[in-house]
């Protein structure tokens, strides 16, 4: 804690540019690319024409646009302060972040024409597994680079004039919370549901 430095002292440009990098990357990752997934995995089933399109504004339209600002701010927050682009582990983790999502957005399109073209359900179905694996995968990355940023990076790449607020910190944990829980409901929705045919 930084307790002997003024906090009525205004936000350094290094730090107006990190503040609007973390906000906008936690946004498209942590809350967008997320609430696509629960958004698949509720309504794919009944409607998946309309899921599909769900999917997409939020995965692309949504969350596609703040991730790649948030990516420009964090590039411009090293371009700042003179550290080396990519020379850290937080700055290594966010360019396989954006790589992870472009590699998604490939195979998730590839998935939908192959489930629509393909008279076989197993070449989809490893085709789908794959992108809910890297989905998960993708999502659990953020979740740490985020706590990273704002319990690390923070004070390494800004000097630490200024704490990050307590209530980001608990912003964070309540998003992570809330995600797991509703996606493994939606699991448990799923597994109840495939029992209900059964009989």
């Amino acid at each position: 804690m930084s307790a002997a430095i003024p906090t009525d002292l205004p936000l350094t440009p290094v730090e107006v540019l990190a503040k609007r990098h973390a906000t906008l990357s936690s946004i498209g990752f942590v809350i967008f690319l997320p609430i696509g997934i629960l958004i698949t995995r509720l309504t794919r089933e009944d409607k998946p024409s309309l899921s599909l399109r769900l999917h997409l504004i939020c995965q692309f339209f949504i969350a596609g646009p703040l991730i790649f600002a948030g990516f420009a701010m964090g590039y411009l927050t090293s371009k700042e302060n003179g550290h080396h682009h990519f020379a850290d582990l937080h700055k290594r983790i966010g360019l396989t972040l954006l790589i992870l999502y472009l590699l998604q957005g490939v195979l998730g399109i590839s998935t939908w024409r192959a489930r629509g073209s393909v008279t076989s359900t197993r070449p989809y179905a490893i085709q789908s597994t794959v992108h809910v694996v890297l989905g998960v995968v993708v999502f659990a990355l953020s979740a740490y680079q985020v706590h990273h940023g704002l319990y690390v990076e923070w004070n390494a790449g800004t000097g630490g004039i200024h704490d990050v607020p307590e209530g980001a910190k608990t912003a964070w944990l309540a998003l992570i919370i809330i995600f797991v829980l509703l996606f493994c409901g939606t699991i448990l929705f799923q597994v109840k549901g495939d029992d209900a045919t059964d009989y």
